[in-house]
This record gives structure tokens, C-alpha cells and sequence, in this order.
């Protein structure tokens, strides 16, 4: 059994599509090509989304926009020429020619002090394991505050914000991230 999404969720539509979006994509895979020494992977694959419940003694119930956030700005990125990827413990990055990652993403669905932490050590901590260092962009919602903002820009992390339009993320101060500064 696998909880795909719930049926009292405002995005109930677009959770059930990116199940069946990520059910057909492996369906599709005939083979996987290993490329040796390379520092990165141009693999995209696809975040879960819609609503998790565990029951245990206490139910908890998570609501999954994460992979519509990520699925979307992926794609966006893609649209725009980009080559991205992800791993388990990396949200999203930009692939260059050199097969190098060049910018590195961090998405959060909520602004609390505790994401914006998280955000700030997991890109500092990601984009030490390279050899040259990618641009760091903190994906958060445009309720953002200025003070937090201006934490992140002293680090040198750029901030890109959206906002729910018909239940798809809008990136509202979307520009290339590689010509960020």
C-alpha cells in the first residue's frame, strides 16, 4: 500500500498526478547508464507529494507540498535550459557541462526560524563537498520576513520565494540561478 495523497487536501488533483507522473517515468526506465569518476549525476528524479499519516500512539499527519515545490521549480529550470539532478539528502541542483554542480537548492514549504536553520546548514554544508563552490539558493515561501532574509544574504545565500497560484508554486522572483551575485 502506498499513501499517495489525502482527499480532503486542496491539492488532491496535482498529489494523484505526480504519483501517476512518477509510475509511468519508472515504467519507462530501460536501463541505467553508469558513468565512472563523473562528480555528479544529471538525474532528476521526481519527489513524492501529498499528505503521509503514521499511526503509531499519537497520529501525525504531514503535509507533502515539498515534492510539488521541487517537481515544479525542476521543471521551471528545465524550461530554461538547465541540466538538474537531486539526491536524498540534496532537494535539487544544476548540472554544468563539466558535470559539475553549479547552483545547489534548498526547499522549504514554511518560513519558521527552525527551516530557515535547516536551510542555512544544509546548503553551507553541501556545497563544501565540491570542489568549487555552487551558488546557494534557499527555496522558501514569499511569507519570508525581511530580517530573515538579510541573514541569508550576509551568508551569501540567494533567496528565491513562491506562492500558490491554482495549487501550483509560482516563482515570483524567478531569474537565472546562475547569474545571481
Amino acid at each position: 500500500m502506498a499513501l499517495i495523497a489525502a482527499f480532503d487536501s486542496e491539492r488532491f488533483p496535482q498529489q494523484v498526478a505526480n504519483f501517476v507522473n512518477e509510475v509511468e517515468r519508472i515504467k519507462n526506465i530501460k536501463s541505467i547508464k553508469i558513468k565512472p569518476t563523473l562528480d555528479v549525476e544529471a538525474i532528476f528524479k521526481e519527489e513524492f507529494s501529498g499528505i503521509k499519516k503514521i499511526s503509531q500512539i499519537h497520529e501525525i499527519e504531514a503535509k507533502c507540498d515539498h515534492g510539488l515545490v521541487v517537481n515544479s521549480l525542476a521543471k521551471k529550470l528545465k524550461s530554461e535550459g538547465f541540466t538538474v539532478g537531486n539526491r536524498a539528502q540534496m532537494d535539487l541542483y544544476i548540472v554544468g557541462k563539466n558535470m559539475k554542480i553549479e547552483a545547489l537548492f534548498e526547499i522549504k514549504t514554511d518560513t519558521t526560524i527552525q527551516n530557515c536553520y535547516n536551510a542555512i546548514g544544509q546548503l553551507l554544508f553541501h556545497s563544501c563537498k565540491f570542489s568549487a563552490k555552487p551558488v546557494m539558493i534557499a527555496v522558501f515561501p514569499s511569507t519570508l520576513g525581511k530580517n530573515h532574509k538579510a541573514v541569508f544574504e550576509k551568508l551569501g545565500i540567494n533567496i528565491l520565494t513562491y506562492r500558490w497560484v491554482n495549487n501550483q508554486p509560482y516563482f515570483s522572483n524567478f531569474k537565472s540561478p546562475l547569474k545571481i551575485g
